[in-house]
């Protein structure tokens, strides 16, 4: 995750961005997502024919939406980046059987099918560990984007949101991190128009995302994404993640490659 509020605001004014020094950090970034008034941050994902979602006819398959309600937000959003943190999840029979939110530690850890033993430290796990030249880890590293979106029908209203980008995906997330590191500015400093487009192959149909960029966010855009940003990092300081974002625990969205 970004740094705290502090370290944040240098960032963005050694950027040159125009952060008046009494940015509000009221926390209206939370999302009601269920009947109990869960206050927690929704996934953003993309309807893949198996996910829950279109199998109930919630969604269109290829539609970007919240996962834990099934609302559809279209095939076209705009999204601006408040911050990135990596991870990494085992997914077996479609299930998170470990998670780790900081590259370090598994949770509940991963247990060796041979030797039984558990794994909860991600450099010693061997679910991380490459099986050569061409066999990837079987545990997935993800990349965690915690984003603004918005819709062509309604471009003025925001959605917080978070979005990861694993597998098939990760180029996407090589892309905007590059941008980044070449820029050397704050997250949030631009905006990105992203879609859906189908693929198919010898193994099924499937949706991915693309994103580029599509202008450089004004200084009031880029005020609301540093208050948002600065309320989540709050709200994440002293608790679990599972806490603030609703995490993935089952897995529909999956491709069939």
């Amino acid at each position: 995750m970004p740094g705290d509020k502090d370290v944040m605001l240098a960032a963005a004014r050694d950027a040159g961005l125009a952060i008046p020094a009494d940015v509000d950090f009221t926390p209206f970034g939370a999302t009601v997502i269920d009947e109990t008034q869960d206050l927690r941050t929704p996934r953003l994902s993309i309807a893949q024919p198996t996910s829950d979602a279109v199998v109930a006819g919630e969604v269109q398959m290829g539609e970007f939406y919240y996962a834990a309600t099934g609302r559809g937000l279209g095939k076209k959003i705009r999204f601006q980046i408040l911050g990135m943190w990596m991870g990494r999840q085992f997914i077996q029979d479609r299930e998170v059987k470990c998670r780790s939110n900081d590259l370090v530690t598994g949770d509940p850890g991963y247990t060796d099918p041979q030797r039984g033993e558990v794994y909860t430290e991600c450099a010693r796990c061997p679910a991380s560990k490459w099986g050569g030249r061409s066999i990837p880890p079987i545990c997935d590293k993800t990349y965690n984007y915690a984003v603004l979106v918005s819709t062509p029908k309604d471009p003025d209203k925001k959605w917080l949101a978070y979005l990861t980008l694993r597998r098939t995906t990760t180029d996407l997330a090589k892309k905007l991190n590059g941008d980044h590191i070449a820029d050397g500015k704050p997250w949030f400093a631009y905006l990105y128009d992203a879609e859906t487009l189908p693929q198919k192959n010898d193994q099924g149909n499937w949706w991915i995302i693309t994103a580029n960029r599509a202008a450089e966010a004004t200084v009031d855009q880029m005020n609301e994404a540093y208050g948002q940003a600065a309320s989540l990092v709050e709200r994440i300081k002293n608790t679990r993640i599972e806490d603030v974002i609703e995490v993935e625990t089952k897995v529909t969205d999956e491709v069939p490659i």
